[in-house]
This record gives C-alpha cells, structure tokens and sequence, in this order.
C-alpha cells in the first residue's frame, strides 16, 4: 500500500510496524524497538517516543494539517513550508 516495510544495509536491518490504518507506529533496527509513534488521528503525528517511552520529538500543529513546530527535549523548533505544503526550512525562532 506504499508505506515502507523495511531497509537493509550492510550493518543492520530497520523495519517498521504500521497499524490497521497503515500509519507507522515503531521503528525496529535488527528486531529491537527502538522507536513508537503517537497518532492523534489518521494525518496527525503527535509525538515519537524512545522504546522505553520517554519522548524524543513532540509536534505542535495551527490548522489540524501540517505541524508548525517541534520539541525535541527542551529545545523548540519552527517548521516553515512553501506554499504548496514542502518543508523548506527549520529555524529555533519563528520568522
């Protein structure tokens, strides 16, 4: 269905997990959890979580369709877009 199932490379083998709505909920590298993804819904990426469950990036989102920022420990990032939706650039101050 177009989501993607596993990498290899020379070192290590990655996989993902997706749920029954095709979303990406773990990240595996050689079959070990090593990343979990928060989904408010079917579009809307809340947060990603280590494998133990401490957050390592929370997204904050204005109109419900692409997120306007990130967090990732207690630094704030701001997400900026062209006009036909492309992340173009990231900056820690909003301009």
């Amino acid at each position: 269905m177009g989501e993607l199932l596993s990498v290899q490379t020379p070192n290590k083998n990655i996989s993902y997990k997706h749920n029954a709505n095709k979303q990406r909920v773990a990240k595996l590298i050689n079959g070990e959890i090593t990343e979990k993804y928060l989904w408010a819904n079917l579009t809307t990426l809340l947060a990603i979580y280590d494998k133990d469950d401490n957050l390592i990036q929370r997204f904050e989102y204005a109109d419900q369709r692409m997120p306007n920022s990130m967090t990732m420990g207690s630094e704030k990032y701001y997400l900026h877009y062209d006009q036909i939706g492309s992340l173009r650039a990231i900056s820690d101050t909003f301009s």
